[in-house]
This record gives structure tokens, sequence and C-alpha cells, in this order.
């Protein structure tokens, strides 16, 4: 029998070919966030009802909670520099390599919904 946090891990895995959806909105809510100081939790409750919402969640809040770890691997590399990027590109970035380092989907899924959700 799976523990309770196995079956919401499975629930809020996305079903395939809605990993850019999930990603995209997932990296609406942590620009939100950024870029305009909102609570996630008020961005989130905004969204329209999505059969993802509960994967949204999860990144979403995964990303926030991980961004000053993670921001700092990806950003640097960017060709412009952070003031002159869109927050949404900056918070998609952050979001997918969340999903790289504390998802269990294979990193070239990660990568090619990202490039889609761009």
């Amino acid at each position: 029998m799976s523990s309770r946090a196995e079956r919401d891990a499975r629930a809020a895995r996305p079903a395939p070919g809605t990993a850019a959806t999930v990603l995209a909105s997932a990296a609406g809510v942590v620009a939100a966030v950024l870029a305009e100081g909102a609570n996630a939790e008020e961005v989130l409750a905004r969204l329209a009802p999505d059969p993802q919402r509960a994967a949204i969640h999860a990144v979403a809040l995964g990303t926030v909670r991980w961004f000053l770890r993670l921001a700092p691997a990806v950003l640097p590399m960017l060709a412009r520099p952070e003031s002159q990027t869109d927050p949404r590109l900056r918070a998609l970035l952050v979001t997918a390599v969340h999903q790289i380092e504390y998802s269990q989907h294979p990193p070239a899924t990660t990568v090619a919904a990202s490039v889609d959700a761009a």
C-alpha cells in the first residue's frame, strides 16, 4: 500500500502532453511572486480551474521554495543581465531546473516541455 505522500506525488504528475502547460502556468505564478511581490497561494487561487491544478500548485510552490538555491545556478548563464530579461523567462528557467532537480521526469522531457512553454 502506498503512502499519502506517494499518492499525492502521483496525482501531481502531469499527464502526457500537458507538461508544457503545467510549466508555463507554474512559471507564471513564480513570475508574479518575483516581479510583483504577490502571494503564491493567492495567485494560485486565481487560476482558472484546470485538471492539472495539483501539478501546477506543486511545481510553483516547489520552485518558490527552492528559488534562492536554484536561481544562482541558472541566471548567471543568461546572455543579458537579469534586469533586462523578462521575469517570465527567468521564472520559466528556474521552474524547469526545479523540475529537473526534484521531479522524477526524464530531464529531456522537462527540457522539451520548457521549450514548448516558452
